[in-house]
């Protein structure tokens, strides 16, 4: 039995474990803000040592629910998912490393928020069929629902939040019942039919393309690194298709409304986060336009979408994060802020950055014929993220407490490791993703065509970054109406209160027809019918 990916999802309940001890004990309470990290730090290792055992089944448990015609969960760390695997434990790790550095220390349960989405989605990442994904997914979303509350975010977007991780899960078991003895393997999966559109739509509502965005989570945590993780979900649903993708022979076997849908959010979250108001806001939105970029590409790359969909789903993970941890321009010390400038240029599917992998197909189907509505929408997507990004980059840092030499380290570390993990991927990107090609094909893969158009949507946004401080401050009300009407809140708390009112009137009809006059209904149907017997 392989014992890396074992111990890669170990490690961290077992850290978990350890902090709920370390909590009861006041004298070890010092020691308790070290767990969180170093059980992230070990998981790290086992994900790194993954490629060095071969790719075989670690069987978990002989549990065999008839349900699921007699699979047990077990794990098998394919290579086809390691670099999205590596990305997720990498940015919760980095998240987890930086928390050291800020004062005050965080409540713990934050810490075993991380932890368990940590072990949670690496087992579903790596889980060898749908019954092992099916209880990582459940258990994800029990760890995210901790780390909300935890974090003191929302109750509404809590509530939100489970409905749609909960409708995801739920779709993924349907899925799993209808594939049959499909889910016995992943090797056994149908890459069609009704089964493997429903696991198609499980990973979707993962990701929580728009108009489901209103699950993701708010500024309100943002003091907090160790909330990052939060906003990581996305990346259950990126390892759903690119399994998908792998059965399929590489391609997702879709409809092209999807393709309008990537790009619907790819445009809507860049203009959700350039509307958003005050300076360092809007980096949920930011992370929502790089979700849909990469859809977008994976959708363009035909037999390539594998790739896309592992690399694309890497560097949003870690750019999303890196754009999380950045406090801003501090002129004291601005090499700090280089993280988060690449966070942001990853995002934007920057060269040199394992972002390079999606945008070089998404920008290589612009040179193709009738593609002018494309570079359009993707012109306005990528100027307002561009904006968006060096708004939330270029911000005056807060003031920082003076911090000693173990949190300096521990927030050097945290930047740093998913900082090389993009610069590696953007270098060298097959070494990460397989069949994902080399650093000069993929810059070949577009052509002048498509990197012009990529340049200009760049340029587009640094035009509006420089420009819009003349405009913005006048503009702010109307910018933060705006923001509010395509954010759709309001439309879902007048279906939330449709339907309240329609639950309060069924109430008040099942009062009277259950209660005193239910006599009186049974002797009007009496009449109505003998009336429409004798009228015939």
């Amino acid at each position: 039995m392989p014992f890396a990916p074992v111990f890669s999802v170990v490690a961290p309940l077992a850290g978990l474990f350890v902090l709920l001890v370390v909590a009861r004990f006041p004298r070890l309470r010092f020691y308790r803000r070290f767990v969180a990290p170093a059980g992230a730090v070990l998981s790290l290792i086992g994900v790194l040592a993954v490629p060095m055992e071969p790719a075989q089944v670690a069987i978990l448990s002989y549990w065999r629910p008839s349900v699921f015609f007699g699979a047990s969960p077990a794990l098998l760390a394919a290579p086809e998912v390691w670099c999205l695997a590596l990305a997720f434990s990498c940015a919760v790790t980095a998240s987890l490393l930086v928390q050291l550095s800020r004062v005050p220390e965080p409540r713990f349960p934050l810490g075993i928020s991380a932890l368990g989405m940590l072990a949670a989605g690496l087992a579903g990442l790596w889980g060898e069929n749908l019954l092992t994904v099916l209880i990582a997914w459940a258990g994800f979303d029990l760890a995210w629902g901790l780390g909300m509350a935890a974090a003191g975010l929302p109750a509404r977007q809590l509530v939100l939040g489970a409905g749609l991780n909960g409708l995801a899960t739920m779709a993924l078991w349907v899925g799993a019942l209808a594939s049959g003895g499909g889910g016995l393997s992943w090797q056994f999966m149908p890459p069609a039919g009704l089964g493997g559109g429903l696991l198609l739509v499980a990973g979707l509502l993962r990701l929580s393309l728009y108009p489901l965005h209103l699950t993701l989570p708010e500024e309100d945590g943002q003091g907090q690194p160790g909330a990052a993780p939060l906003l990581l979900g996305p990346v259950l649903g990126w390892g759903m298709l690119a399994r998908l993708a792998a059965v399929g022979g590489g391609t997702l076997v879709v409809g092209p409304w999807l393709e309008g849908l990537a790009a619907v959010t790819f445009v809507g979250g860049g203009f959700l986060a350039w509307t958003r108001t005050g300076p360092g806001g809007g980096w949920p939105w930011a992370s929502l336009a790089g979700v849909g970029e990469v859809l977008w590409a994976s959708l363009l790359a035909g037999e390539a979408a594998l790739p896309v969909l592992v690399a694309g789903g890497a560097a949003w993970a870690l750019g999303t994060t890196l754009l999380r941890l950045d406090k801003g321009l501090d002129l004291t010390a601005p090499w700090w802020s280089a993280t988060g400038a690449l966070g942001g240029m990853a995002l934007l599917g920057a060269p040199l950055t394992l972002g390079l992998v999606p945008a070089a197909f998404l920008a290589g189907s612009f040179a193709t014929p009738f593609a002018a509505g494309k570079v359009v929408v993707f012109l306005i997507g990528q100027g307002l993220l561009t904006a968006a990004v060096a708004r939330r980059v270029l911000r005056t840092a807060p003031a920082e407490e003076p911090a000693g030499p173990l949190p300096a380290a521990a927030r050097a570390a945290g930047l740093i490791l998913p900082t090389a993990l993009l610069l590696l991927g953007g270098a060298w990107p097959d070494l990460l993703v397989p069949f994902a090609g080399t650093l000069w094909g993929l810059l070949a893969q577009s052509g002048v065509i498509g990197w012009g158009s990529w340049a200009a949507g760049i340029v587009v946004g640094a035009v509006l970054s420089w420009q819009e401080r003349r405009f913005r401050q006048r503009l702010e009300p109307l910018l933060g109406l705006v923001h509010d009407i395509f954010r759709l809140e309001w439309v879902l708390r007048l279906v939330l209160n449709s339907l309240a009112r329609a639950s309060a009137f069924l109430s008040v009809v099942a009062e009277v027809v259950e209660g005193p006059g239910a006599i009186l209904w049974a002797l009007a149907i009496f009449l109505l019918v003998l009336l429409i017997v004798v009228g015939r």
